[in-house]
């Protein structure tokens, strides 16, 4: 689907789609609200692709995808990610480029994420807010949040995180009342001392 107005999709299932560039199960265009989807198997390209757009996704469900991001937000985009679960995806779950997402009472786990790479990826000025969710039981070399350029930032409340945070170029990462404990030794990376802890349980920050 390439939206180029505004729309709305409510349920329904996008399995094994692919595109060549921006969205192989859906370009959201300009403004969409999903709710009650699953986006599965998506093989090419973006699960949802937002470039300049206002986008409401909730209640949805992606699984099994290894499209270049599940979901893509670039150029300005306003994005809002709630009640929805990310499992068994092997990609980059929720990649964030000089735009503003919020993530709430969401699930990341069971994915797999490789090298320089993270489950949700923040860079080129993106604002990424998470609350209330859990990135957790993820594998592979990759990161649980990654975070990178010191003109973005990433605010953490009321979550549990279980797996690595990779900080680059002194990228503000805030931890506000959540529970980070690893589970496999290998935590925190940064190359500055960028990462602030606040009222939070922290085990290995």
């Amino acid at each position: 689907i390439h939206n180029a107005g505004t729309m709305t999709i409510t349920g329904g299932v996008f399995d094994g789609n692919s595109a060549q560039i921006d969205g192989g199960a859906i370009n959201a265009g300009p403004s969409a609200t999903i709710s009650g989807v699953t986006i599965r198997n998506t093989l090419g390209s973006n699960g949802i692709y937002v470039n300049n757009g206002t986008v409401v996704i909730t209640d949805a469900t992606f699984t099994g995808n290894a499209a270049n991001d599940v979901v893509k937000a670039a150029g300005g985009a306003n994005v809002l990610i709630e009640g929805s679960r990310f499992t068994g995806n092997s990609v980059c779950n929720v990649s964030n480029s000089s735009s503003t997402v919020t993530i709430v009472n969401s699930v990341f786990v069971g994915n797999t994420i490789g090298g320089n790479k993270g489950i949700i990826a923040t860079s080129q000025g993106g604002k990424t807010l998470i609350l209330n969710s859990t990135v957790a039981g993820n594998t592979g070399a990759g990161h649980g949040i990654y975070a990178m350029t010191s003109s973005s930032k990433v605010d953490i409340y009321n979550s549990v995180i279980t797996d690595r945070i990779k900080i680059l170029d002194s990228t503000p990462v805030n931890l506000y009342s959540t529970v980070y404990a690893l589970t496999d030794g290998d935590g925190l990376t940064a190359d500055t001392n960028s990462i602030q802890v606040v009222a939070s349980d922290a085990d290995g920050s």
